[in-house]
């Protein structure tokens, strides 16, 4: 095949891409791949379709469009530890610290039923608050009501006392006839039922607000004293108490109508008491041994001691208690 036709059919021999690639040309003489019959041809040498020898050692030649891939920007697997967990909110630093030193699966276990307190302790909060709206809502209601039976029903009384107390029947009969005596005698009892109506409405709203009373202040002391409503013992804790307060001189009547606040504090006053005796036992055990090691003590002045029984005296003598002076007796019983 000559140069002429190899050109014109797009291709070159070897040989004539080693003259080509090997030969520089000299000053004055251009490229044959511009020049001569190929440029007569109008074609250009295209040397991108030269095949390129391989690599001395041997790699493979890369074809177009693939890009080399640089195994050290491979992202690498993930396979770091989980953050550690966080002990719970409110323990102390000891607790903490050994939580840290727990397993894992340990850890999560104890998270998580943390967790389920929290979540149980924040519901019970919502409901107590909102079963508190609602019952002062309801117990404004009752006081509205109560107010306005308090200020009706005795003028009711007195109005239907000064109307029909002096009323002589027989005389009404024989001045008025029958006739008329039979409508008033209607006319009496309408009002007579009318004014029962008042009082039972009073009784029953009494009754109502007694109870949404008792309902207020129990959701008050899930909050303030927790051991009083105890879903087991609370009833009978609630007895002690009533037992511990009739023995003070507080009325039994009264014990019924405790405020959240005032049964708190006498059961506060009724722990402590028995706390004091069961001291006070223990000690009185001990005493013997300890006389045998330690020479006695000299007996304190009387003062202060006459002055809490004076005071102990003055309480008991009392008829009636309040709920603060019942608990100061207890204090100072305790003291005895």
């Amino acid at each position: 095949m000559s140069r002429t036709s190899s050109a014109k059919s797009g291709a070159i021999s070897i040989d004539q891409a080693t003259a080509i690639l090997g030969r520089k040309p000299k000053e004055g003489e251009a490229c044959d791949c511009a020049s001569g019959d190929d440029a007569d041809d109008g074609e250009e040498l295209d040397l991108l379709a030269i095949p390129m020898a391989n690599d001395a050692d041997g790699a493979e030649t890369r074809t177009d469009g693939e890009d080399e891939v640089d195994e050290a920007d491979q992202p690498e697997d993930d396979e770091s530890e989980p953050a550690p967990l966080k002990p719970p909110k409110f323990w102390d630093a000891e607790a903490k610290k050994r939580f840290g030193e727990l397993p894992r699966d340990v850890q999560e276990i104890i998270v998580a039923k943390e967790d389920e307190r929290n979540t149980a302790t924040a519901r019970a909060l919502q409901e107590t608050a909102e079963k508190r709206k609602a019952l002062d809502a309801e117990g404004s209601r009752l006081g509205q009501l109560m107010t306005g039976l308090d200020h009706l029903v005795p003028k009711a009384v007195a109005a239907f006392r000064h109307r029909w107390q002096n009323v002589d029947w027989n005389r009404m009969v024989s001045h008025h006839g029958g006739d008329h005596a039979l409508k008033m005698r209607n006319q009496f009892e309408a009002e007579h039922n009318q004014v029962q109506q008042l009082h039972a409405a009073k009784n029953e709203a009494r009754h109502l607000g007694f109870r949404n009373f008792i309902a207020s202040e129990e959701a008050k002391l899930a909050s303030l004293s927790p051991d009083l409503v105890h879903a087991k013992q609370g009833q009978s804790r609630k007895a002690a108490l009533g037992k511990f307060l009739i023995e003070l001189g507080v009325p039994a009547a009264r014990i019924p109508y405790l405020t959240a606040h005032e049964a708190a504090l006498a059961y506060d006053a009724m722990r402590w008491r028995n706390g004091q005796s069961t001291a006070d036992t223990l000690v009185k055990a001990q005493a013997p041994a300890q006389a045998r090691r330690t020479p006695a003590k000299p007996i304190a002045a009387a003062g202060p001691r006459s002055s809490t029984h004076a005071r102990v005296g003055q309480l008991s003598k009392k008829r009636e208690l309040s709920i603060e002076e019942a608990v100061e007796l207890a204090n100072l019983k305790g003291y005895k």
